[in-house]
């Protein structure tokens, strides 16, 4: 009767043959299509998003500062604000463009992601007032409401009152206040 190797004994082994045959291991996470080496370095991820703008591929440029902000987390590229900001009007563009389409990403899990990074800006000593304007104003008033019922949870977010003042089914403009002033 024949033994079968362990998943350990199997996963060892298919380490070392790829290792010895010179095979890159894709970093997880890294998307079908993308060279392992990018996903690995913040900085060719950047320069990917920085070609995909010029060739005005707003889909593949955010995807690009998701991966930095999501593999690197903390490199300078990821906290970098003016990455936040590129990524956010990315973002918008992209959620107008899709927002009648049901099964969006932009309406879940992209939406979702943005509400995280700028949750990062209230969990630090900054008073976020400027991201918050910046991922607010202009959308949607049920884009606010969806804003405040994911802020709720958070404690971090939640110490700063927050209001939205709405025009014509859209946020006009936010007030956000320090607590306690």
């Amino acid at each position: 009767m024949r033994s079968t190797p362990s998943r350990a004994v199997s996963a060892f082994l298919s380490a070392a043959l790829g290792a010895s045959l010179g095979c890159a291991m894709v970093p997880a996470g890294c998307p079908e299509g993308y060279a392992p080496e990018v996903c690995r370095d913040p900085g060719a991820l950047l320069a990917h998003a920085d070609d995909a703008m010029k060739k005005r591929d707003h889909e593949e440029a955010f995807r690009d500062l998701k991966l930095i902000r999501t593999l690197h987390p903390g490199s300078t590229e990821a906290n970098d604000p003016g990455h936040y900001v590129a990524a956010t009007k990315l973002f918008k563009r992209l959620w107008y463009r899709d927002r009648l389409k049901p099964d969006s990403p932009w309406l879940g899990t992209e939406r979702d992601f943005m509400f995280g990074w700028l949750e990062s800006y209230y969990e630090s000593d900054s008073y976020p007032r400027t991201e918050t304007e910046l991922l607010l104003v202009g959308m949607p008033y049920g884009f606010y409401r969806q804003f405040e019922a994911y802020r709720a949870t958070r404690p971090a977010m939640a110490r700063f009152p927050l209001r939205a003042l709405e025009d014509n089914g859209k946020v006009q403009s936010v007030s956000l206040s320090r607590s306690g002033d």
